[in-house]
């Protein structure tokens, strides 16, 4: 198997909530790559092109990136595949002798786990407008999903997400939290997406919108897996939404980062065992 005795993680800021460490490194103990090691690495925006130079001199064979850097890092990378070029945004990096390779896992994933669900409508609104919101916006966009909608708080982001949406041809409209606009929107919608860190450990009390502005029968997707079912998932539940967990993304992206790095399947049993297991501990 290629990529033995290497060191893989996954960099972002805040980490210490990742549970891809303990996922990755039961699969490598189930294949048998003892000499191969998962860890995260806690990477703050001025310390990222410091990180790359040093995944150069290390024996890396492949990163996940999480927030904040899954569109800054394409500056310091070699190469880009198709996936990261389409979503503007990277989440897996594979140190390819001595090219680093971006790809974008997170919108397979997001279309993987909306195609189970059958959608009353058409329209979807995605709470954030960074990477995970670009992988959402393709993914919407290849399940069909055209009328999409937006939701920032930085104005440069959401100006960001208005040029990215209309260069893929998305004719997306982009509003605020604070836009009087929001409430009939989400009315009328039929997918809802949490693309935001909001309601992620430890800041568990957290919910990016009212729960009264969750209507029946929509789905409810929160990209956040810790905890496993969000104050916004147990709302949307209360209102009658059929909901997804973060969890079902993250094994899903993951499973297809394995395949990138090593060139096979992952056991999925194992590692979404793996990570349950180990968001455990976060509970009090």
């Amino acid at each position: 198997m290629k990529n033995r005795g290497k060191i893989y993680g996954v960099i972002g800021d805040p980490i210490e909530h990742s549970v891809s460490p303990a996922m990755f490194n039961a699969v490598f103990r189930e294949a048998g790559l003892w000499d191969s090691i998962y860890t995260a690495i806690r990477v703050a925006s001025n310390e990222l092109q410091q990180l790359v130079r040093a995944i150069r001199l290390l024996p890396f064979g492949g990163i996940n990136v999480t927030i904040p850097h899954k569109v800054s890092i394409m500056r310091y990378l070699d190469l880009l595949d198709e996936s990261a070029e389409e979503v503007g945004a990277v989440n897996t990096v594979h140190v390819a002798g001595e090219e680093l390779v971006g790809y974008n896992t997170d919108m397979l994933a997001v279309m993987r786990v909306l195609k189970q669900f059958k959608r009353a409508g058409d329209g979807a609104v995605v709470l954030g407008c960074g990477g995970a919101a670009r992988a959402a916006a393709i993914a919407l966009r290849e399940l069909s999903i055209n009328k999409q909608t937006f939701v920032g708080r930085s104005r440069k982001r959401m100006r960001e997400m208005k040029r990215f949406t209309a260069s893929r041809g998305i004719d997306a409209e982009i509003i605020s939290f604070q836009d009087s606009k929001l409430n009939s929107v989400l009315e009328k919608s039929s997918v809802i997406i949490n693309a935001t860190p909001v309601g992620m450990y430890p800041n568990v009390k957290s919910t990016p919108i009212y729960s009264s502005l969750i209507p029946r029968g929509a789905v409810v997707f929160d990209m956040v897996y810790n905890p496993e079912e969000t104050m916004l998932l147990r709302a949307a539940k209360r209102r009658g939404a059929r909901i997804i967990g973060g969890l079902e993304m993250l094994v899903t992206q993951a499973e297809e980062a394995y395949r990138i790095w090593f060139g096979s399947r992952a056991p999925r049993d194992i590692m979404m065992r793996a990570a349950r297991n180990e968001l455990r501990r976060f509970k009090k």
